[in-house]
């Protein structure tokens, strides 16, 4: 099948090709699909080191154009809706696919290599036409780029809808990003909003968060939170700006519930989270991971970018996929890599004293658990490794931290809804909830940028500092964006979609807080260009997005208090 499909074999192509228009009629139908169950249940077996390292029983390339052709084939399939298409043949092809895409997106095989180029041309060349090229993704389809996709979902189209619900990847991610928020737009104005007014203390926001919020529905957290702090004398705090109060509430209890000390959410190596096994420390466990589950659903129901990435399994766990051992390495890297050793292991397994338990911490003491009922009494042979490495990677992803796991998502999905996040792979979850690329332009923010006391954008500090950020590196920008904002990464789509709206203040240069407003003439004075250099830092009210700026009479001097701020968080205000 794999040279059938290959470079130069345009007589097997079109063999292929032929079958989209009346697949019960074509001889090569049954070898498709009978090519299609196999390698499913091949694929499923290979490991990334079988896959990406010794290449076999297929070449990347091989990976590659299998991916391209099924991926150009089953669109054929669906964008003609025959009435005569097998069941069983797209529910085959789209199983192999839907096996291949979700390994990519966990670690990428597919290129524009001329494998791709050769078969999406070669059904090009048989009329398959769209007339624009794709995005860089080598999944999306010529037809489904541009504005034509949104509207043709916003009127209900029937075959972009199937598209979007079965094949999502041949659509351009920022293009279901619009559909995702259009989706949320249309929900939100069936919800009936009263709103809802709650005073939460500083020094106990998860707490009192959880008391008054935990008890709602999932309709009713679609409404307003009107939020008001209560500082340390019990008194309230003015809000300005509501958008701006109930970022800072939802960043401070996302920021309280993810910390470690807290003991409902774990890191990995590589500093993700994911729900811990341990949370039981906390006899309300469950029902606080289930409100946090709503509260970060909330976030993205307003569109707040959260900067705390999950580990990667755990977002193909919000998409309800079944989590295996090629989830394994964005959880447990050095486990994922003793288990493939064992899977290669050329002698007598037996040798290696191993049996069907696991060591698990269970508050400091070491505790045996069973992976199958009498496991401690069954080794590990030759014949049955296979069985161990698969029910160790199951315990771990899937029955060590159940409950947790189950009440989070729960939480989560009673605000957004599961047909939305089916739209988005794991790694594109991540990007829509946290932010995409961190090395961001410079003059897509400054576009999207309003200034307030005395600033303006061609105001002489105000130019200096643009300046600045196009100099800095790409780590600079990242911890730039994290001070003004907190989150180091803009929102996918660009700052347009930033909220509240970047907002860069002028503030006095005397006083020893790094609120003093500048008096109305100051303001003029700023306007106009007078005063002195600065010896103040700039400072940072994330809530609000609002990077506070002194007057600078010199670049450099901008320089260095900027970049000493946002490398040392220097007067950093969540308020």
């Amino acid at each position: 099948m794999l040279t059938l499909i290959g470079p130069g074999n345009s007589k097997g192509l079109q063999m292929l090709v032929a079958s989209t228009k009346d697949p019960a009629s074509e001889p090569m139908t049954p070898v498709l699909e009978m090519f299609c169950e196999s390698a499913y249940l091949l694929f499923l077996t290979l490991s990334d080191e079988e896959i990406y390292n010794r290449q076999h029983p297929f070449t990347l390339a091989q990976f590659s154009t299998l991916s391209t052709f099924l991926n150009s084939y089953c669109f054929q399939l669906h964008l003609r809706m025959k009435q005569s298409i097998r069941p069983s043949l797209t529910d085959a092809a789209l199983k192999l696919l839907g096996a291949l895409y979700d390994r990519n997106d966990r670690r990428a095989w597919m290129a524009d290599l001329p494998e791709k180029r050769g078969v999406a041309g070669f059904f090009a060349g048989m009329g398959f036409r769209g007339g624009k090229e794709s995005e860089t993704s080598p999944w999306v389809m010529p037809q489904m780029v541009g504005k034509d996709v949104l509207v043709n979902i916003k009127k209900g189209d029937a075959t972009t809808s199937l598209i979007l619900n079965v094949m999502p990847q041949t659509i351009p991610f920022r293009t279901r990003v619009d559909i995702f928020r259009d989706m949320v737009k249309s929900d939100k104005a069936t919800v009936d909003d009263i709103g809802f007014s709650v005073r939460i203390r500083r020094k106990a926001v998860l707490e009192d968060g959880f008391t008054f919020l935990a008890k709602l529905s999932g309709a009713q957290f679609k409404q307003t939170f009107r939020i008001v702090f209560v500082n340390e004398l019990g008194m309230d705090e003015p809000g300005i700006d509501q958008r701006g109060v109930f970022k800072e509430f939802i960043e401070l209890l996302l920021k309280r519930a993810f910390s470690g000390e807290l003991g409902l959410f774990k890191p990995t190596a590589d500093n993700t989270i994911y729900p811990s096994s341990k949370s039981g420390i906390h006899e309300n466990h469950l029902d606080l991971l289930h409100f946090t589950g709503r509260m970060l659903a909330k976030a993205l129901y307003e569109g707040i970018v959260i900067d705390y990435p999950f580990a990667l399994f755990f977002y193909s766990k919000l998409l309800s996929q079944y989590t295996c051992l090629d989830d394994l390495p964005s959880l447990d890297p050095e486990l994922y890599k003793n288990l493939t050793f064992l899977k290669h292991y050329e002698r007598d397994c037996a040798d290696l004293g191993l049996t069907f338990t696991i060591d698990d911490d269970v508050f400091g003491k070491k505790v045996s658990q069973e992976l199958k009922p009498g496991g401690r009494k069954i080794d590990v042979t030759n014949e049955n490794r296979f069985q161990y490495i698969y029910l160790m990677a199951d315990f771990v992803l899937n029955q060590q931290a159940k409950e947790q796991n189950r009440a989070f998502i729960r939480g989560f999905k009673s605000v957004i809804s599961d047909t939305w996040l089916r739209i988005f792979s794991a790694s594109e979850l991540q990007k829509l909830m946290s932010g995409e690329g961190a090395d961001f332009d410079p003059k897509e923010l400054r576009t999207y940028t309003r200034y307030e006391g005395g600033f303006f954008d061609q105001h002489k500090t105000i130019r200096w500092l643009w300046q600045c950020v196009e100099e800095m590196s790409p780590k600079e920008k990242s911890a730039f964006l994290r001070f003004a904002t907190s989150c180091s990464k803009p929102p996918v789509g660009g700052f347009q979609h930033l909220q509240p709206t970047f907002t860069i203040r002028a503030i006095a240069d005397e006083g020893d807080h790094a609120s003093n407003e500048p008096s109305p003439l100051q303001m003029i004075g700023t306007f106009v260009g007078l005063g002195k250099d600065s010896t103040r830092l700039p400072t940072a009210a994330t809530c609000f997005n609002m990077l506070k700026l002194p007057v600078f009479k010199t670049k450099q001097a901008l320089k260095e208090k900027l970049l000493y701020a946002i490398n040392a968080n220097a007067g950093f205000e969540l308020a």
